[in-house]
């Protein structure tokens, strides 16, 4: 089995637990963490979610950059579009985050935000800003269907 494959079955399992709070499941090649407000057939309210890959190698600069602007053009079924707006390739770091984020009131917007560590660690969460106020990490919504294939498009980073 693939990672991207193990990855996706231990995205499926979290939707038979009824368990809210932080789950991390361990796969061949990696770990899932999920902060999860809850679950159903259906779908999932998120914190965040957070995959490692225990196997971690480094990649060229190159490389790093390819995966990154590659994950930004997969991820086309969100709500909003995604874009690579911050990378240093040094430190093989890069920040992903919705181009047109949602407007929620005149003022209040909503985007997606992926952190990439490297080789090793991405991040994916949402977010709102309020202009004068700090920014906050807010629930994310998503279908079954859409979580499972984020978390294979995810897991894509590393292989």
């Amino acid at each position: 089995m693939s990672m991207i494959h193990d990855a996706q079955t231990v995205a499926r399992q979290l939707f038979g637990t009824s368990q809210a709070g932080l789950q991390v499941v361990g796969f061949p090649g990696g770990s899932l963490e999920c902060c999860l407000l809850q679950a159903n057939s259906l779908g999932c309210e998120f914190d965040y979610v957070q995959l490692d890959c225990s196997a971690a190698c480094s990649i060229s600069h190159a490389d790093f950059l390819d995966k990154a602007n590659r994950l930004a053009g997969t991820l086309n079924y969100l709500l909003e579009p995604i874009s690579v707006i911050e990378i240093d390739a040094n430190q093989q770091q890069a920040i992903l985050r919705s181009t047109k984020p949602q407007t929620v009131t005149a003022k209040q917007r909503r985007y997606y935000e992926i952190a990439v560590q490297g080789n090793s660690q991405i991040r994916f969460a949402r977010f709102e800003t309020i202009p004068g106020h700090a920014r906050q990490r807010v629930p994310a919504v998503l279908t079954q269907e859409v979580f499972v294939r984020l978390i294979g498009d995810l897991t894509s980073v590393f292989v």
